[in-house]
């Protein structure tokens, strides 16, 4: 019976810091994964801040103004900022995250600030009302990668949503060969 007692006592123990070793794997994936580099709390947090600072918020997506919003919010607290983040990719509280569901977290923090580091490429190219810009990055095996601004006027969007349409029609559920065609004419654009 006493070591049933123990062994329960043990499992609290444990269940009591599992929240707190989430908190403290969320702010290594920060700095390692998102920052590069050691620094604490927060200087893990302003120096993210400083990097998407010139970013054009309105070239942003929904998703992507959440994740900048909560960013830069003014929470100074570690735990409440690093749940703030969190949620804002799960659109749920991160105490109610699943162990099964943390891998899915860290890939959407990766993913959301690749996002923000393409727009900071996009907020360096200037752009009128009256066009939408895209920034592809080719890259092909055994060949140098190939970056385009390609810039759509707002009459040619019809077209190309058109063009599209076509696309998806010719390739069906050939998703693979779509894509590497897409990438195909894109790369010899590039080469003129």
């Amino acid at each position: 019976m006493l070591g049933y007692i123990e062994s329960l006592k043990e499992c609290v123990r444990d269940l009591r810091s599992a929240y707190p070793r989430l908190l403290d794997r969320l702010e290594l994936f920060f700095e390692d994964e998102l920052l590069g580099r050691k620094a604490a709390w927060p200087q893990y947090r302003d120096a993210l801040r400083a990097r998407y600072s010139g970013l054009r918020k309105h070239l942003a997506s929904p998703s992507q103004k959440t994740l900048l919003l909560r960013l830069s919010s003014a929470i100074d607290s570690r735990d409440a900022w690093l749940e703030s983040m969190a949620e804002a990719m799960l659109q749920k509280p991160l105490k109610q995250l699943k162990d099964e569901e943390e891998p899915t977290l860290r890939d959407r923090l990766k993913m959301g600030f690749e996002g923000l580091d393409r727009l900071l490429e996009m907020s360096t190219v200037s752009v009128s009302d009256h066009e939408d810009l895209y920034v592809i990055d080719i890259a092909q095996s055994g060949k140098e990668s190939a970056k385009q601004v390609l810039r759509l006027r707002v009459e040619h969007q019809a077209r190309a949503m058109e063009i599209a349409s076509e696309i998806r029609q010719a390739y069906g559920e050939e998703l693979d060969a779509m894509y590497a065609a897409i990438a195909s004419l894109l790369a010899q654009r590039g080469k003129s």
